[in-house]
């Protein structure tokens, strides 16, 4: 018992309450906002995207997704034209079965829609493989791009 109390004796409790602190302040930050880390929406017109991959980590021949979320901010009926297109002749679009989709979608005014692609790799190597995404609506075009981690298991 003596052990114990002399071992609890040595312990800096001002450093442990600090470090406690310290957490739940990153906690408490990471609660109030969970958008802090999200994807960011892009564009400056009425239509706005953002898009990731999901999962972002896949085998040498593995499959995912890409999610692209477009909204209209606006008033009004949009039509938007979606094409994608992978960098590597190793990522092949499901639906397609070539490097590239292209789909045209309407959405009403203040409607948000979220789309997916699928995605097989067939990579000879690891790395990081890119696919290049453009949203079109009247005269702007939203360009983004994502990547899917590729490794070795």
């Amino acid at each position: 018992m003596k052990a114990f109390k002399n071992i609890i004796s040595r312990i800096k409790w001002k450093s442990v309450f600090g470090l406690i602190s310290v957490v739940v302040l990153i906690l408490l930050i990471l609660w109030a906002f969970p958008t802090l880390f999200a994807p960011r929406y892009k564009g400056s017109g009425d239509v706005q995207i953002k898009s990731w991959v999901e999962p972002s980590k896949v085998d040498l021949k593995g499959k995912s997704t890409v999610w692209i979320e477009i909204r209209n901010t606006g008033d009004e009926n949009v039509e938007v034209d979606v094409n994608l297109r992978t960098y590597d002749k190793n990522l092949i679009f499901e639906e397609t079965g070539n490097q590239g989709i292209n789909e045209s979608r309407i959405l009403g005014p203040r409607e948000s829609r979220k789309l997916d692609f699928k995605v097989n790799v067939d990579a000879p190597d690891s790395g990081k493989y890119g696919i290049k995404i453009l949203v079109s609506h009247k005269r702007e075009t939203i360009e983004d791009e994502v990547f899917l981690n590729v490794v070795e298991r």
